[in-house]
């Protein structure tokens, strides 16, 4: 749902058309920009155009837009193969093409000769550094991170951080258009690897493997526990309020009595690994710690969003 802000930018460029791809050139569609999405494989134009239509028809269902809303943010998609054509003209660039660094430098060192020379180059990488994937460039003030957070057409959140080369106006720019498409922008005060949600998030999933790996718990069990108490208040308080909420004496309590007993790992857990080993990759291979047939997969994907878009939509009352 996005807030009634007039755009900054009308022309934006999406180079990768996988899932967050996707669902970062259908915020832009929402937000009243002119949109074009590109990638090599004509196939994967196709099945993300294809996504994106259902995903509008699911968020109008859904009153999280209205069909009118929608029939128009198809319209401002246009989907190309021909990644020069896509960025000819256009004031931002996000890049989502898959995490590996060299992809990485390739594409950005690729769009800084085809963008125009006041385009801003943004990635949409979760773990990599912006010194080390804009090696190769020329001009690094205009190169900067926005990391959305899948499903990125729901999700407000997205992180933004610059490198000391970052132009302080980019930042400003980048900030002014994700406000204008109904994104919350957090921007990070310095670099630091996995930035903020996901050094949360591993913190959590390497004490939920701990836990399994220790015999306390099963997958199943250790889900539902998080889904009926922190899950749900976490969509409403941060951890900070959480700590303020329940009293800093009382925290310091558990810290004191748990940070030491907390796993300390610093390398992929044996029962990840086994995993790995046996190709069990979770919903995209059919199995992971649960068994996933498609229409399992299918079934909960629309449970999630569904879900998403009701505490999205609460989130905004008065």
């Amino acid at each position: 749902m996005k807030e009634n802000v007039t755009n900054l930018t009308t022309k934006v460029a999406v180079v990768g058309a996988g899932t967050m791809g996707s669902g970062i050139a259908e915020v832009f569609a929402l937000g009243g920009c002119t949109v074009r999405i590109t990638d090599s494989d004509p196939m994967a134009l196709h099945v993300a155009m294809v996504r994106i239509r259902q995903s509008l028809d699911a968020m109008a269902k859904a009153s999280f837009i209205s069909f009118a809303e929608a029939q128009q943010a198809i319209k401002q998609i246009v989907a190309s193969p021909d990644l020069q054509a896509a960025v000819r003209d256009v004031e931002i660039v996000t890049e989502c093409v898959p995490e590996r660094l060299e992809l990485k430098q390739e594409m950005l060192a690729e769009l800084e000769n085809l963008a125009p020379s006041d385009a801003v180059l943004a990635s949409n990488t979760s773990s990599l550094s912006l010194g080390d994937m804009g090696k190769f460039l020329r001009e690094k003030s205009r190169l900067i991170i926005t990391h959305y957070f899948n499903p990125a057409h729901i999700l407000r959140a997205v992180e933004v951080v610059a490198s000391p080369a970052t132009s302080a106006s980019v930042v400003n720019r980048v900030c002014q258009l994700l406000t204008s498409v109904g994104k919350i922008p957090i921007v990070l005060r310095k670099e630091i690897r996995g930035f903020i949600v996901n050094r949360i998030q591993a913190a959590m999933v390497r004490e939920a493997l701990f836990l399994l790996e220790q015999g306390v718990t099963t997958p199943e069990e250790l889900d539902r526990a998080i889904q009926g108490s922190i899950g749900p208040r976490l969509a409403v308080l941060g951890p900070f309020q959480v700590m303020d909420w329940g009293g800093l004496d009382v925290w310091a309590e558990v810290m004191r009595n748990l940070f030491p007993q907390l796993s300390d790992d610093d390398s992929v857990p044996p029962t990840m690994e086994e995993k790995l080993r046996c190709k069990n990759l979770g919903a995209k291979s059919g199995h992971g710690f649960y068994d996933w047939s498609p229409r399992a997969f299918a079934e909960t994907t629309n449970r999630v969003q569904r879900q998403l878009m009701q505490i999205q939509i609460d989130s905004m009352l008065p």
